[in-house]
């Protein structure tokens, strides 16, 4: 049997998605390569600035800008992320050609309009993630762009860079950091609203799913009815909240953004020793009964059967890092449109690929055998 010292250092060395390996940072890259994808990142962070306006640890008291061109190399396996161990490669690792603080709200809202701007009219969408715990500003930002450029969003992408605290014995620091950062999230959202975009994609993992809960809690009280005024579509990604918690504030939202899907994963071995450290209760992305959250309109994909592919993230980024589940996310959206209207018709829509309704609001996605 585990000592709760035991588990809370393995917990927080799961969480970690580079654990036990140098902490990703970002690395400046004169030029990039010819074959290469290059894509602006905007962020958003209620971390303080540094005498050079770089993004440091801790909490301000006010929200600040800035912007990240990323270069993609285009020989790469789907899910990856490649760190330079050394001297940074453009062909072959993840680079930064450019960075830059914007001096106010205004400019940055200006940036957001002119990039949705210079896409089609049907693409004119963005793309908030709002990250887990332990994370660095550059971890969180490569992986929105990895994931940006493999999940084939075409959506402005932005990043909420709330103040983690960028350490693995950091948990309960990063929790009291996520209520902390409610309002502060909020008022970038709204701030997001003013920009333009046909929708506003909320993605949120781990503990980023507790910091977005609480905003939609917030904005609930502020005004009922108003969730759906700031957030389109709300994709939550092995949330680490208390089963019983989410189930109580969500059933006190009046209105909830449509769709609103919640990937699980049985074999999350980080949210398993979180929900130990929680006295056992289950956590909304791994041991929910979904069964209770019947009356409210969430759409679970328990994507436990992708989680061998994944890039050794402990089962709790597999929508980020399995290439075979990446590969079916452009048809997600049928499934669950097919929830909405008539369960019965989910598992006939991806071909080479099982599904299973076991409650009319969680369906089981498994590759399909030989």
């Amino acid at each position: 049997m585990f000592s709760r010292s035991a588990l809370l250092c393995l917990l927080l060395g799961a969480v970690t998605l580079l654990a036990c390996t140098p902490r990703g940072s970002f690395q400046l890259s004169p030029q990039t390569d010819p074959a290469a994808s290059v894509l602006p990142v905007f962020v958003g962070t209620n971390r303080p600035l540094s005498d050079g306006n770089a993004v440091s640890v801790g909490r301000a008291d006010s929200l600040s800008f800035q912007h990240y061109d990323i270069s993609i190399p285009a020989n790469r396996e789907t899910g990856r992320i490649q760190w330079p161990k050394g001297s940074a490669d453009p062909a072959r690792h993840f680079v930064t050609l450019d960075a830059g603080t914007y001096r106010d709200s205004t400019a940055f809202v200006s940036a957001i309009r002119r990039a949705l701007a210079s896409k089609p009219p049907n693409e004119r969408d963005v793309v908030v993630f709002v990250p887990g715990y332990n994370t660095t500003l550059a971890e969180g930002v490569y992986r929105l762009a990895q994931m940006d450029h493999d999940l084939g969003m075409e959506a402005v992408p932005i990043y909420f860079a709330w103040p983690t605290a960028e350490q693995m014995l950091g948990y309960v620091h990063d929790r009291d950091s996520a209520l902390y950062s409610r309002f502060d999230l909020l008022r970038f959202l709204q701030l997001i609203d003013q920009a333009g975009a046909n929708q506003v994609l909320v993605m949120a993992h781990s503990m980023g799913g507790l910091l977005t809960l609480e905003v939609m809690r917030q904005a609930e009280l502020n005004r009922p009815g108003s969730v759906p005024d700031l957030i389109d579509g709300l994709v939550m990604i092995s949330p680490d909240i208390d089963a019983d918690l989410a189930l109580q504030e969500l059933s006190e939202i009046s209105a909830l953004p449509v769709p609103f899907i919640v990937f699980t994963n049985n074999d999350d071995r980080a949210l398993r020793l979180a929900s130990r450290l929680g006295g056992d209760n289950p956590r909304l992305g791994r041991g929910a009964e979904v069964a209770e959250f019947s009356d409210i309109p969430i759409i679970f994909l328990d994507v436990t059967a992708f989680s061998e592919d994944a890039s050794g993230d402990f089962g709790h980024l597999t929508l980020g890092s399995s290439p075979a589940l990446i590969e079916l996310v452009p048809q997600l959206r049928d499934i669950a449109e097919a929830l909405d209207y008539n369960p019965a018709a989910a598992p006939g829509l991806l071909p080479g690929t099982v599904l299973s309704v076991r409650e009319a609001s969680e369906v089981v996605l498994s590759p399909a055998g030989p």
